[in-house]
């Protein structure tokens, strides 16, 4: 292809709706495989053997029935991988996509690649390997893979990616969900950072209600476990753009999992949005792998409830 970022290989088999009491990481089976730019096998969830430290982020999109009101109900759609959050890239990368949907009876569309500079926005990829996956009952996984060139970014330093995925729902309308994070790039071309919201955010969309987003400001993350009282700023907040309905609530929890009803570990829940340091103990969490999820409720007038959530994996 003329293009320097393709969409690979995309895997055609889907993971069927796991048995209750399922942990997390069986929802993706390593059952398939994907052509290697390193001569090693990444894992993709564990985010071993990348070229330099990554971390497993998911964006989620929500679109449920608000309490007590009669709306619609589309479930969820996820969109995450091993991200190498701020770290620096000088060749070729490969970025393993996983896209989720849940209890969704919309159809996949495509997912996209976006490169985004101080001035351009680039959408340098777009993956239909996956077009039409449905999944109106339990939980249907799909893996993508892209590559990530350096040379593709009209601009060095600091610059942004964009993963985001689109799906069709029954009633007409869309929803989509994008991760927006940043990296530094040596590609020797002209230094020029971004600046505007240049931190960890995962997006939920709706036509009609715009964007919901949850936020992890305090970039980078951290390579490693966190210290035992983890304090990073923590933001659920209306980003100001007109067409986005305000936040109407929020909350902070260690590992839930909204696809069986666990609730997880409750850090921080209130009405309206959140914005500042949040303390997280993490002294009472066993040893091993663990998810910190942010969650932005923004309520809809017509009975339903858009929301955005940052899912950020980390070790204890």
């Amino acid at each position: 292809m003329a293009s320097l970022v393709s969409a690979l290989v995309v895997v055609a088999a889907a993971a069927a709706a796991p048995a209750s009491g399922a942990t997390w990481s069986e929802l993706a089976p390593h059952t398939d495989s994907v052509a290697p730019i390193a001569a090693r096998t990444p894992d993709r969830l564990t985010c071993e053997r990348y070229p330099q430290e990554r971390d497993f982020v998911e964006s989620q999109a929500w679109w449920s029935r608000t309490p007590g009101a009669s709306g619609t109900d589309f479930g969820h759609l996820h969109v995450g991988g091993c991200l190498p959050e701020r770290e620096t890239i000088r060749r070729t990368q490969r970025l393993d996509i996983r896209v989720v949907m849940q209890h969704n009876p919309g159809r996949l569309r495509y997912v996209s690649l976006v490169l985004k500079g101080r001035e351009y926005e680039d959408t340098v990829a777009k993956s239909r390997g996956a077009r039409g996956l449905s999944c109106p009952h339990g939980t249907c996984v799909r893996w993508l893979s892209f590559r990530l060139e350096p040379a593709r970014f009209r601009a060095g330093g600091l610059q942004e990616v964009r993963v985001r995925a689109f799906v069709d729902e029954p009633d007409g309308n869309e929803m989509h969900t994008s991760i927006n994070w940043q990296l530094h790039v040596r590609n020797g071309k002209r230094r020029d950072d971004v600046t505007r919201r240049a931190y960890l955010r995962g997006k939920g969309w709706y036509s009609g209600a715009g964007y919901c987003e949850a936020a992890y400001r305090s970039v980078p993350l951290p390579d490693g476990a966190p210290r035992s009282v983890w304090r990073p700023f923590l933001a659920m907040s209306w980003d100001g753009d007109a067409s986005d309905l305000p936040v109407t609530g929020h909350s902070v929890r260690i590992d839930p999992d909204a696809h069986h009803g666990m609730p997880g570990i409750l850090v921080r829940e209130g009405a309206g949005e959140l914005a500042k340091p949040v303390a997280i103990d993490l002294e009472r969490l066993a040893p091993g792998r663990h998810r910190l999820v942010l969650r932005s409720d923004c309520r809809d007038p017509r009975g339903s409830t858009n929301s955005g959530l940052l899912s950020i994996h980390f070790d204890r």
